[in-house]
């Protein structure tokens, strides 16, 4: 069973509120998808990707997930940072705009 939910804000019980723009909860045999998404002719830099991750574990901490896959699809494309900072921390991601498709 997933449960979809996009562009979602965290409790009120945080001081701070924060965006996650595709959140699709699994079973707990199964894995979250957790991801970000960029549209715009700009570059995604490794700043946003850290920023994304520490929104990621804010949420996976509020939601109890226990497996899950990290992702960026941006149109603009990435910086050379952002994709070392992926490979590294194993975050996929993706510009072909027929993922859209």
């Amino acid at each position: 069973m997933w449960i979809f939910a996009k562009n979602g804000l965290t409790s009120p019980v945080l001081k701070q509120s924060f965006e996650i723009d595709v959140f699709a909860k699994a079973l707990d045999d199964q894995y979250s998808l957790i991801g970000e998404i960029k549209n715009r002719v700009a570059a995604f830099s490794a700043q946003e990707a850290i920023d994304f991750v520490k929104k990621a574990d804010q949420l996976i901490q509020l939601e109890n997930v226990k497996r899950f896959v990290l992702f960026v699809y941006a149109t603009g494309g990435f910086t050379k940072e952002a994709v070392l900072f992926f490979k590294d921390n194993q975050i996929a991601w993706c510009e072909d705009e027929r993922l859209l498709e």
